[in-house]
């Protein structure tokens, strides 16, 4: 959809990046945008999902603004809420759930020892939990440990609003068997 004159630059980043090894990534991402700008360029930062939901958009935003250069965040459709369509799942239901919160989900977080698993077992709530195909075995037992039952609804979206998008769906106590080993998530 780009212009054929325009520079098109890949700055994605992999699952399993070593915390500093992705934040030297994100500082490099947020100086060329800067760079970029100082020349006079337009530059377009897209991303997949919504930027200001784990999207590193605040940390781009304040090195944007430290450097005067202006900029607008357009906001799009983030991974849980095109999940949740697109497996026919809705994250609030009327006396079912009436809440939704939004969590990452990944190796810091496992590691973290004052993490409050037992919030996971709050009635009424959906979690929608991003990054976490990695740990989920993990945060499966430390969210059982804590008393919530094994038997709570839980379902893996991977590639949501995509033409490739699959759903896995299981409880807490099954999900991890279900996907363990997968290549294809």
């Amino acid at each position: 959809m780009a212009k054929a004159s325009a520079e098109v630059r890949y700055v994605g980043k992999d699952a399993g990046v070593p915390t500093e090894k992705m934040k030297g990534q994100q500082d490099d991402i947020s100086a060329q945008l800067v760079a970029l700008a100082r020349k006079g360029l337009s530059v377009c930062r897209l991303k997949g999902g919504d930027p200001l939901i784990y999207g590193r958009a605040g940390e781009e935003m304040e090195e944007l603004a430290t450097a005067g250069v202006a900029f607008e965040v357009v906001p799009a459709v983030t991974a849980a809420l095109a999940a949740g369509a697109d497996a026919r799942v809705p994250l609030t239901f009327r006396n079912v759930a009436t809440a939704l919160r939004v969590h990452t989900m990944n190796s810091t977080t496992i590691r973290d020892e004052g993490f409050d698993w037992a919030q996971f077992g709050a009635p009424a709530t959906t979690y929608a939990l991003y990054m976490g195909l990695g740990v989920l075995g993990d945060a499966s037992e430390r969210m059982r440990a804590a008393g919530v039952p094994g038997d709570t609804p839980m379902a893996v979206v991977d590639r949501a609003s995509l033409p490739t998008m699959q759903v896995v769906a299981g409880t807490l106590e099954t999900l991890p068997a279900l996907v363990r080993g997968r290549t294809d998530l």
